[in-house]
């Protein structure tokens, strides 16, 4: 029997760090003020790649079974 049935979607997450990025602030142009900016079809070196699971289906279903729920994940 399950505790919990969560319904969303399951992505991966990629995070890049490079020191190519370069930070913007906009407030007029960007909701939260801040930006990346990178020249248009420039390549880049990246430092480090990360792949983590997302989504907001995943998201909530691994915080139920951190706190002791047990649950199924049905995407939408």
């Amino acid at each position: 029997m399950y505790d919990i049935i969560t319904f969303g979607s399951a992505a991966q997450d990629i995070h890049l760090k490079s020191k190519a990025f370069k930070i913007i602030k906009d407030e007029k142009d960007f909701m939260t003020g801040t930006a990346i900016c990178l020249a248009l079809g420039s390549k880049i070196d990246v430092e480090d790649i990360i792949f983590t699971s997302g989504g907001g289906g995943t998201n909530t279903a691994a915080t139920f079974v951190k706190q002791g729920f047990t649950q199924l994940f049905a995407e939408q």
